[in-house]
């Protein structure tokens, strides 16, 4: 079954009622319908989004009869849990497959209702009896539907006023602009250095600069070094996904002392346009630029054309777009706080898991590439003395016992994928449902032997 995510976007949440979700923090101390036991997944998950900024997560498996549960997670913007953003349903290789933002409305109990019903859906593909899937998007989701359609029409009569202050009381746009703009800054400053430090600082926990550890990435490290202390202009690293390459990079960030925000940033770019690139080229214009999963700009001729300019070796690089080209984009006309021409005197390292012979080949004559792509063996290696930096917060002999078994597997097949992206998978599973872990585990690493 592929796991795609289905996540339904809304912006409702700064205009409901909030109630405390603080429990969704203890839900494995709750009683749930249909629910026999419940297991909490160690340590709040943070993952960046490009609409919503930084969210935490925590997951659950659900037991219902069987002892193969179902994989369940909450979001919330805030770590204490207050007020609650989404309900994420995974699959039997815990990846997300459906998620839904709920209103802060729902009361306690139908939302544990909702979450008992969801564990009895063993196959998301398959409807039981009497209940389906759709019906708990429903019951989660109705009153935000009817909200969306309140805020079109609320924000067409907006749109309307908007022009009439606009052309009665000019200063009443400028008053406005400004402190959309002023709130714009601060939410980019936290997300930019308040929550990078913070996610960096629990990272490299316990770590030291030269741990032996690393040493698979030393070639790695040392491109990325030329880049941040100043003497390579660009980089692009590429390779399958799994490979640790953001980590390696944020890592080095760390030991070298550079801060976020005022010295580099973290930008995803999986969807970015030629015009985005171009702003936050212009905002990262003194400082380094790390454009990660950049996977689906690099394969676009414009986009690339656009990264030549950035990644030639003159003296002075300059970086134009016409203004007439970013209105007529087809996207959402804003402010331009961009010039149409600037120099670009920072540095840009793009992260990608396109292979090496996949990207264009003026842009690789132009800018260093490496490529990292270790096999499973490689892999195996690296992780057992990646161990102890790994969920520090599980215990080491559960860990242990999970590397053992996948070494184990390995011997018996060695077409299985283990990266160190489905090995943190694993150790969740066996957290999670020490039952049955093990064949979650072989669904993970898709061993076909017996």
């Amino acid at each position: 079954m592929k796991n795609n995510i289905f996540l339904l976007l809304s912006n409702i949440l700064n205009e409901v009622k909030n109630i405390d979700h603080n429990f969704l923090l203890n839900l494995d101390k709750q009683k749930i319908p249909n629910i026999s036991k419940i297991v909490k997944v160690p340590d709040i998950q943070e993952v960046k989004t490009k609409n919503y900024g930084t969210l935490f997560r925590v997951k659950y498996f659900l037991y219902y009869k069987s002892n193969v549960p179902r994989m369940i997670g909450f979001s919330s913007k805030d770590k204490s849990f207050s007020k609650i953003f989404s309900l994420d349903v995974y699959s039997r290789k815990l990846k997300p497959v459906v998620g839904f933002i709920l209103d802060e409305k729902i009361p306690k109990d139908k939302l544990l209702d909702v979450i008992g019903k969801i564990s009895m859906v063993s196959n998301l593909k398959k409807k039981p009896s009497g209940f389906s899937l759709s019906k708990i998007k429903e019951n989660i989701n109705e009153s935000i539907y009817s909200r969306l359609d309140d805020r079109e029409k609320l924000g067409f009569i907006i749109q309307i006023l908007t022009v009439i202050a606009v052309a009665l009381i000019p200063i009443m746009f400028l008053i406005y602009f400004y402190i959309k703009r002023i709130i714009h800054w601060r939410k980019e400053v936290q997300a930019s250095t308040t929550f990078e430090t913070y996610i960096n600082s629990r990272l490299f926990i316990g770590q030291k600069e030269d741990e032996p550890a690393f040493l698979i990435y030393n070639k790695l490290v040392s491109y990325i070094k030329n880049v941040v202390l100043g003497k390579a202009a660009s980089l692009i690293i590429c390779g399958p996904p799994g490979m640790s390459k953001t980590y390696i990079v944020r890592r080095v960030l760390h030991f070298t002392k550079k801060k976020p925000g005022s010295q580099y940033l973290i930008e995803k770019g999986s969807s970015a346009t030629a015009r985005d690139v171009y702003f936050m080229l212009f905002k990262a214009r003194k400082k380094l630029l790390i454009l990660d999963d950049f996977d689906t700009p690099l394969k676009d001729a414009d986009m690339v054309n656009f990264l030549k300019a950035v990644t030639d070796t003159y003296e002075k690089r300059i970086i134009s777009m016409p203004r007439e080209k970013v209105i007529s984009s087809g996207q959402q006309q804003e402010m331009i706080d961009a010039p149409e021409k600037f120099e670009f005197e920072g540095k840009l390292i793009i992260i990608t898991n396109l292979k090496k012979n996949q990207i264009n080949s003026a842009l690789l004559s132009r800018s260093p590439a490496i490529e990292i792509n270790f096999d499973t063996k490689t892999v195996l290696s690296s992780i057992e003395k990646m161990l102890k930096f790994t969920s520090p917060s599980i215990e080491m002999s559960l860990k242990k016992e999970v590397y053992n078994y996948i070494v184990d597997l390995y011997k018996k097949d060695k077409s299985i994928k283990v990266d160190f992206r489905t090995f943190q998978s694993c150790i969740d599973a066996r957290v999670g449902v020490p039952e049955d872990w093990k064949n979650v585990v072989n669904d993970i690493v898709n061993f076909k032997g017996k």
